[in-house]
């Protein structure tokens, strides 16, 4: 009996290898987004506190404007206040930092997403395909041996035939 060959077997086996080498590098984006993701809160959550302290220290050096009193620490609670200001900004480039590297994970998840469906496609037609052929080679295999049982029978039919009729002239 002949053994089915599909011939497009080694690009079905590529586009497999393929696929799950997307699946998994998309696990890993995906991984990636969420911890992207974390790092922007943690970021969000330190810009706003030291938001807070910002606010805080320049709600007490205004208190101290009006106090009269010692300059000394006047000067101290305006140069903490733009301590905390520059601390602000930077915390707020981090931010922003953290938020462009989440948009950008994104965009990769998103394009690996679709060259996983790409590649679904190409196995799927590509399985498809295959099962198509198979059940032709199936169809034809049966066909094939229903011919060779036909041409057995026949073969047993005239072979008692040739014998009846020696049988009959003996």
């Amino acid at each position: 009996m002949a053994v089915f060959r599909f011939p497009l077997q080694p690009k079905l086996d590529q586009f497999l290898d393929d696929k799950e080498r997307i699946e998994r590098e998309l696990a890993d984006l995906m991984e990636r987004v969420r911890a992207a993701e974390q790092e922007l809160a943690a970021a969000r959550e330190l810009r706003q506190k030291a938001a807070q302290r910002l606010t805080t220290a320049r709600d007490h050096l205004a208190e101290a404007r009006r106090r009269p009193g010692r300059a000394g620490e006047l000067a101290e609670r305006h140069q903490f206040a733009e301590h905390l200001d520059q601390l602000v900004q930077q915390r707020l480039a981090e931010e922003r930092a953290e938020e462009a590297k989440v948009v950008e994970l994104e965009h990769k998840q998103k394009n690996k997403g679709e060259e996983l469906l790409e590649v679904h496609g190409q196995v799927r037609n590509l399985e498809d395909f295959r099962d198509r052929k198979l059940k032709e080679f199936e169809a034809e295999q049966e066909r094939l041996a229903e011919n060779e049982r036909d041409d057995d029978a026949i073969q047993r039919w005239a072979h008692q035939r040739r014998e009846e009729e020696e049988d009959g002239r003996v």
